[in-house]
């Protein structure tokens, strides 16, 4: 009998080798996205930090289409659980903003995340849109040094 849920299922198509076809990752992305939307309560902690654990790597992964699954993946999370209560995602995203030129997938997917955290509509509250302000202001104060040793 299999003791696993839909979500963690989907978790390891996601992320465990061997990786099944790109299609079949981005669909399993979407389905974990649903799964999480509807049942994020419902998951025990510990397959709660294995979904965000898988998610983080993908963030950056040469597929776009699967960099941009994470992202809608991570920000249904946050929607449920606020941005505070994963800093690990906040890790991710300081990092993802800081790679250099030879990681532009880093670099967009971090960037794709923080577009679809300060967009999200109504659902994350007050507080989630304070912490998309604030790694805002930090992004443009990291930009603005970069382009002082630039010069």
């Amino acid at each position: 009998m299999c003791t696993h849920s839909l979500p963690t299922t989907l978790s390891h198509a996601w992320c465990e080798p061997p990786y099944p076809p790109l299609q079949v990752r981005q669909t399993a992305g979407l389905l974990l996205k649903n799964s999480v939307r509807l049942a994020f309560g419902g998951i025990s902690e510990d397959f709660r930090s294995f979904i965000r654990a898988a998610l983080l790597p993908v963030l950056g992964h040469p597929s776009r289409d699967l960099r941009h699954t994470a992202g809608t993946c991570a920000v249904t999370i946050v929607s449920h659980t606020g941005l505070g209560a994963w800093p690990e995602l906040v890790a991710a995203l300081a990092e993802g903003l800081g790679a250099g030129p030879g990681e532009p997938n880093r670099v967009e997917g971090a960037l794709d995340l923080l577009y679809k955290v300060g967009l999200r509509p109504g659902g994350a509250g007050r507080g989630m849109r304070r912490s998309f302000v604030r790694l805002a202001r930090w992004f443009c104060r990291v930009w603005q040094l970069r382009e002082r040793r630039a010069d």
